[in-house]
């Protein structure tokens, strides 16, 4: 893969083509999964220890590890992820770094600039979920990451984007004078 509009093929047979920044956007299991396989897992270990991510646990199926609780990281390792990757501070190319941060924008406009991604894990009974991105106004940075519980059945995407919006929202952001 050589851009966010390469083409990546779902691991399933019910998934569609989605270039990397469609599947990245839609969150979609089955393509990062795809990608996790072409990555191979000594690429992915060594690159999760570069970047210090969280326990840096891969477990034994590449396909899996970030849904399967081999890969446990803290709200404020998060955090500083975020942040390394806002000011391209990563040991990836700042281009890369760049495409990523472009594939996390929600909304683009003149008052501010949120960008985020999704993530869930099922913990028992319970899913574990977070919000984890940035609000840009008046070319200030304000990196966030929403972290909680719901139910099983919960739809943690519309949670998630509701929450962090009804938090920013109160701090006092959308209003393009923060």
């Amino acid at each position: 893969m050589t851009d966010d509009s390469s083409t990546v093929v779902g691991a399933d047979s019910a998934s569609s083509n989605l270039s990397l920044s469609q599947a990245f956007k839609y969150n979609s299991e089955a393509h990062f999964k795809s990608i996790a396989n072409l990555i191979g897992k000594d690429t992915l270990k060594y690159w999760m220890d570069s970047v210090k991510y969280g326990n840096k646990k891969i477990g034994n199926d590449i396909t899996q590890f970030w849904m399967n609780d081999s890969l446990t990281i803290s709200p404020d390792e998060q955090l500083g992820l975020i942040k390394r990757l806002y000011f391209r501070q990563h040991p990836f190319r700042a281009s890369v770094q760049e495409q990523v941060k472009k594939m996390m924008v929600v909304v683009n406009n003149a008052q501010y600039q949120l960008a985020y991604q999704l993530g869930v894990v099922v913990r028992g009974d319970k899913k574990q979920a977070w919000v984890v991105g940035w609000i840009e106004e008046n070319r200030h940075v304000y990196p966030f990451v929403v972290s909680y519980e719901a139910p099983i059945n919960a739809d943690t995407d519309i949670i998630g984007k509701q929450l962090s919006e009804d938090i920013l929202t109160y701090l006092g952001f959308f209003k393009g004078i923060m």
